[in-house]
């Protein structure tokens, strides 16, 4: 701070009482009278007071002015230092900061990259897994086969092992007797053992029996299993037949040498005698002599015998040998059969603490066990306290699984399970896993109001017209759900209402099956055909726009079960020609119904809902329900409330059915579907009674038993024409297909023409949403 001046004031004070002090010397000097002298003196004194006084007052005030100064600066300049140390903290808190999320950032990064790190990880482990699994079975394979290698050569090894052992026995026998053979012969021709020859002779032909019998026991090895008993037993037998042989053919050779010594003896005898005295010396080198040849002898068979022990120990220690390696295989055979058993098994739930996963592990144990050996590995389980469905993963098994398979056994489970009623599965395209529907106890059942259903569903009279008016359709049901003759109806109704001549064309790959009641001729008979049949739509459609054909022709095209041509051909091949017939069949005179049983929209791999939104959609009984649940899966109030009719719906006709005593297989059983026109609001409709009575039938006797359940059929349908006469969704009469009836002249000869009707007697036109054109 800049310090306050008063220098400047106090010298023009000074100044000024300077110039009056020294006016007031020279006044007082120049000043004659006393009064002008005393004035000056005065003045000059009160001059010299205030330059005195001015320059007290000025010091004074300099120096208080300064000491404030100073104090203020010091002031401020503490301010100053407090407010920069607080910038500086600022400044390092802010840095700080700055560094720490700079640092959270690169965790951040780092993190994303971890996450992306992580997802190829699962994807890479996912391939893992498969890799494993697929190497799994090719080990099970090897092992299989490894297995059944061992088995062909340890038993190549037991009959090389025995053909050995009985190649090397055969040897010592012929070797043997051979042997024996010589031996005889030359002692025969000796004539030192002329006095045995007879008994030699009968010896050597002994040696023929012997040698049979050896012969015998051979073959007799050749014969027995392995058992180192047996071949050892027959191996002594032989032996000892040998061995017995050669001592009886030492003790025969011993007679000679006995009957020697009988000789020496008497000759010792008669040498005793003086005069026949023969000389020590002489003796003791004859004595010497036969010593000598039985020692060798004797060194000579033990010898031989020591051979025979050392070679049958070796055998049995080869034999204990081979024992103990086929024992160690079969230790290993029955480990690796136990490793691949744990492998194979499938997955179980393994806290199952509820009633319906233990359902869910019997059901599992059940098709593992039965002789089926079908992998249901277990996923998740879904109950509502009255009805479970359990998910089962069935990738595992070495070719893809029929849910009709399974549903075969459905009453057998029942009972192995004590359910309500038979378990029934069902494949569910979308979560790719099998689902078992289990009823645990019955739900409450709620009587539903006729009112509520007539207001929510439509009576099966305005079937045709309801349907009639549009050219693309998707039907899909369960099995037996009446599929093929609801798709019949709607082709009949666009034949019907069409201004052109309609050409059905039938794409079934199950023609000639028992369930193939259509009254079309069938242009495509397996999927290789109907594929080819979708990819002729597409041909029709690129003709017609290029105006390579006439458009006074309407080709309406039909094609079934389309999941066993998606599951056969495969969805790369389905997919490009049937997205092409969807969305662009509406610009042409060209219809097209597909049926099939999944309600999925990618029953064809890679197709959405924008795809299958260009058709109209009906999907019958409990069809309906997953259509619902799927189609509108993100619009919960409005999925709810279509459910919450669906269910009533169901409940109604399910009421109905049991009350008049049908099954889903009798011809008058009541059916129901939902239907999904574009811009137009969706609605149940009720199917018409699928009555087909063959031309021939009024031919036949009315007391046929074959002919039973048609005669209940028709029979209830009248019955229910003549008690209601209402237009409601009860009223299952078995009339033809309903007809409009102009509102002015009353006339049936209605056609439609783009969006309206159109009357072919009065020529009246109006929109068909208006609904002028009644039902007659």
């Amino acid at each position: 701070m800049k310090s306050i001046e008063v220098k400047g004031a106090a010298r023009i004070v000074t100044i000024a009482g300077a110039i009056l002090a020294v006016g007031s010397a020279i006044a007082f000097s120049q000043s004659e009278d006393g009064w002008g002298k005393s004035f000056s003196l005065n003045v000059g004194l009160l001059s010299a007071g205030v330059v005195a006084g001015g320059a007290a007052a000025s010091y004074l005030v300099e120096n208080q002015a300064k000491a404030e100064t100073e104090r203020v600066s010091q002031h401020y300049e503490d301010e100053l230092k407090d407010n920069k140390r607080t910038i500086e903290d600022i400044n390092t808190r802010l840095s700080s900061q700055n560094s720490t999320i700079t640092t959270q950032q690169d965790k951040l990064i780092s993190l994303d990259k971890l996450l992306a790190e992580k997802e190829i990880i699962i994807k890479q482990l996912k391939i893992a897994i498969q890799n494993i699994q697929t190497e799994t079975k090719l080990k099970n394979l090897e092992l299989d086969q490894k297995l059944q290698r061992e088995n062909k050569d340890r038993q190549n090894l037991y009959l090389e092992m025995l053909d050995l052992f009985s190649s090397d026995l055969n040897y010592r026998i012929e070797e043997s007797y051979n042997s024996l053979a010589r031996t005889v012969a030359s002692k025969l021709q000796n004539q030192k053992y002329i006095s045995i020859q007879d008994k030699l002779q009968n010896f050597y032909n002994k040696l023929q029996t012997s040698l049979a019998n050896s012969r015998k026991y051979l073959v007799e090895l050749r014969e027995v299993e392995f058992c180192t008993s047996d071949i050892t037993d027959l191996y002594f037998q032989i032996s000892d037949e040998i061995s017995s042989r050669k001592v009886q053919l030492r003790n025969l050779l011993n007679t000679v040498e006995r009957c020697t010594l009988l000789e020496f003896e008497k000759e010792l005898e008669e040498r005793r005698n003086p005069q026949n005295f023969v000389p020590r010396q002489k003796v003791l080198a004859a004595l010497d002599n036969n010593d000598h040849h039985y020692s060798t002898q004797k060194q000579k068979f033990q010898a031989a015998l020591n051979q025979e022990f050392n070679n049958l120990k070796e055998l049995r220690e080869s034999v204990n040998d081979l024992i103990n390696q086929i024992d160690s295989k079969n230790l290993e055979i029955a480990d690796l059969k136990t490793e691949i058993n744990t492998h194979r098994s499938p997955l179980k739930w393994t806290l199952a603490n509820s009633r319906e996963l233990e359902i869910g592990n019997m059901i599992i144990d059940y098709f593992w066990k039965d002789g089926t050996n079908y992998y249901l590995d277990r996923s998740f389980m879904e109950t509502d306290g009255y009805e479970c469905k359990l998910y089962f993963q069935i990738d595992r098994n070495p070719r893809q699984i029929v849910e009709s398979e399974l549903n075969d056994k459905s009453e057998e489970l029942q009972q192995f399970c004590r359910t309500l009623k038979p378990i029934t599965f069902k494949y569910s395209g979308a979560k790719g896993l099998m689902v078992a529907t289990v009823a645990l106890k019955e739900k409450p059942k709620t009587d539903v109001d006729k009112s509520t259903v007539q207001r929510i569903c439509k009576p099966h009279e305005v079937f045709a017209a309801a349907v009639g008016s549009y050219e693309r359709w998707r039907v899909t049901g369960g099995s037996q759900a009446g599929k093929s003759p609801t798709a019949q109806y709607i082709a009949e109704a666009i034949t019907k209402y069409s201004s052109k001549k309609v050409n059905v064309r039938l794409f079934n790959p199950q023609h000639g099956s028992k369930k193939d009641n259509w009254q079309y001729k069938a242009e495509g008979k397996n999927a290789e055909e109907c594929l080819e049949g979708i990819k002729l739509l597409g041909e029709e459609i690129k003709n017609r726009q290029s105006k390579a054909k006439s458009t006074d022709l309407f080709d309406l095209f039909l094609v079934d079960e389309l999941d066993s041509i998606v599951e056969e051909m495969g969805s790369g091949q389905v997919k490009s020609p049937l997205r092409y017939a969807i969305k662009q069949a509406s610009h042409q005179d060209v219809g097209c119904i597909f049926i099939g049983q999944s309600s999925a929209a990618n029953v064809v791999a890679g197709m959405t809902w924008s795809d299958w939104n260009s058709t109209a959609q009906l999907h019958l009984g409990d069809n309906a329900k997953g259509f619902i649940e799927s189609r509108w899966k993100t619009e919960n109030e409005l999925r709810e409330d279509y459910l919450k009719q669906f269910s009533m719906v169901r409940d109604y006709y399910e009421r109905k059915n049991y009350e008049a005593g049908l099954t889903i297989s009798d011809y008058g059983y009541f059916r129901f579907a939902f239907v999904a026109i574009p811009n137009q609001k969706p609605f149940f409709i009720e199917i018409p009674p699928f009555i087909f009575v063959p031309e021939d039938f009024q031919s036949v006797s009315t007391d046929d038993p074959l002919h039973e359940p048609l005669k209940k059929a028709l029979s209830i349908a009248h019955a229910q024409a003549d008690s209601e006469t209402d237009c409601s969704p009860i009223a299952h009469q078995s009339s033809s297909t309903p007809k409009l009836q102009c509102h002015k002249c009353k006339s049936t000869d209605i056609k439609t023409k783009g969006d309206r009707y159109v009357c072919g007697n009065c020529c009246t036109t109006t929109k068909i949403s208006t609904g002028k054109f009644k039902v007659k």
